[in-house]
């Protein structure tokens, strides 16, 4: 068996920009080259000389102003006689003053799994930091049984098997990479298996996503539910079969999809403008898939009470406008759109390119976890803020970008249970520009996005006020 994992480097963070008066050592937290020593010191502390640091990469990054930090590391060392090398992943976090000893103190009581050559969990005091050495972690107490071989081999693997595939396949090989794990909240694999069966050969693709909460028993129930309705004809869309879910492991299991999504499919601007009419498409299909009245529904007051909680955030960052943000909230308040009861629609929750599957003539979605009722205004707007945001970050005016929102919009309508308005939908972006897009830029610390954030918010303000609005 092989394991490995797959992540996007978080590159060229400049991590002098970012200063928190609660945090102290957060700029170290954030500095690869300062980390790479401390993680090898931890990692290696009687033998440090033994090994030499071959990459360490930051991966990802969490900020809550004036209460922690938190930081994923790549890292990987090199044995100098050897040459074997080691591949880790780090959670570090970092806390208030004389605020990490209680939390560490804390977390060693809760764990007692320890690899036998290095700490699943460590302290730096100095820099008010905890490290988890993956699959060790908080919340995610699974991540240990699907990082383990055997276990995969002889406890999982052969019940999924026979699930796809039917009786007496046997494993030939197997290997397991993490594809996307999100510290404290979910982590999915990826197996790629090889199976036998009297002379017979088949391959499979397998993903496993482990939760922190029961929320993954949720989604399985919707998956299941979705994927009968592609099968029984009342949508055209399609969806990954669910196949197991383990309730005491909090542990998902669904079957791989061929194909690829539309992010990889867009590679150009043209192959883009041209996958856009499908995209449209296919999210006015997947509206159209009847209610099922055991979702939640997501209300306008909703939106409200997370924008609220986004400015507890966003109010306390130098580089946003915050009266303009004052400004802009104060507009939304006064125009809360009034919608007919009726126009609730199945939301997927969390459209963008990475979760539409194409499979040559078909569309299907993936990552189920956001399936919500409510206004469809709430889909299309955050498709057209990851629009925004792109262009934005492709230094892109708004004027360039209208025509190209106003295409999506009319492909959206033509195949929608409900059109969108224009004027309603102008309020649903200047919302989700804030709540998605400008949020993510201040807690998620990837490079450039800084940069943004207040031409994201006078656009939110154009919407807001009427200044702007996408012809349909």
């Amino acid at each position: 068996m092989i394991m490995a994992m797959v992540g996007h480097e978080n590159k060229e963070l400049p991590a002098s920009d970012y200063y928190d008066a609660c945090l102290l050592h957060m700029a170290s937290l954030l500095d690869a080259e300062l980390m790479a020593d401390v993680l090898k010191a931890q990692l290696f502390p009687f033998q440090p000389e033994t090994f030499v640091v071959v990459s360490c990469k930051l991966v990802r990054v969490k900020y809550k102003p004036l209460k922690n930090c938190l930081a994923v590391y790549d890292f990987t060392v090199e044995h100098i006689l050897t040459g074997e090398k080691r591949h880790f992943y780090i959670t570090c976090r970092t806390y208030e003053f004389q605020g990490s000893r209680r939390r560490f103190d804390r977390a060693v009581r809760q764990h007692d799994r320890n690899p036998s050559d290095f700490p699943a969990i460590f302290h730096v005091p100095e820099l008010e930091i905890i490290g988890w050495v993956f699959p060790c972690e908080s919340k995610l107490l699974s991540l240990p049984f699907i990082s383990h071989a055997h276990y995969l081999k002889h406890v999982v693997l052969p019940r999924l098997i026979e699930s796809l595939c039917g009786k007496d396949w046997q494993i030939v090989k197997f290997s397991s990479t993490v594809m996307h794990y999100v510290p404290e909240h979910t982590c999915t694999i990826r197996v790629e298996l090889s199976l036998t069966r009297q002379g017979q050969k088949l391959t499979k693709t397998v993903f496993g996503k482990c939760y922190y909460n029961e929320a993954g028993e949720q989604t399985f129930s919707i998956m299941r539910k979705l994927h009968e309705s592609s099968l029984n004809g009342i949508t055209p869309l399609r969806f990954p079969a669910p196949l197991f879910y383990d309730a005491e492991l909090k542990l998902l299991w669904q079957e791989g999809l061929s194909g690829q999504t539309l992010r990889d499919a867009t590679a150009g601007v043209e192959s883009r403008r041209e996958l856009l009419p499908q995209a449209a498409r296919a999210i006015a299909l997947f509206h159209r898939i009847p209610v099922d009245h055991q979702l939640s529904v997501v209300k306008i007051t909703d939106m409200l009470t997370t924008l609220a909680n986004r400015m507890e955030v966003l109010s306390h960052v130098t580089p946003l406008d915050r009266r303009k943000l004052n400004q802009v909230i104060l507009s939304l308040h006064r125009t809360v759109p009034i919608l007919p009861p009726t126009e609730i629609v199945t939301l997927h929750g969390d459209v963008h390119p990475q979760n539409l599957f194409l499979q040559n003539q078909s569309v299907a979605f993936i990552d189920l976890d956001s399936v919500v009722a409510g206004p469809a205004y709430h889909d299309v707007a955050s498709w057209l803020c990851g629009m925004l945001y792109w262009g934005a970050m492709q230094h892109r005016s708004l004027q360039t970008l209208l025509p190209e929102l106003g295409f999506f919009v009319t492909n959206y309508n033509q195949y929608a249970p409900f059109r969108v308005d224009e004027q309603d939908l102008s309020w649903f972006i200047a919302m989700a520009l804030i709540n998605e897009r400008i949020f993510r830029c201040i807690t998620r610390f990837k490079s450039g996005r800084l940069q943004i954030i207040n031409e994201l918010l006078d656009w939110a303000e154009q919407f807001a006020c009427g200044q702007q609005r996408i012809a349909i």
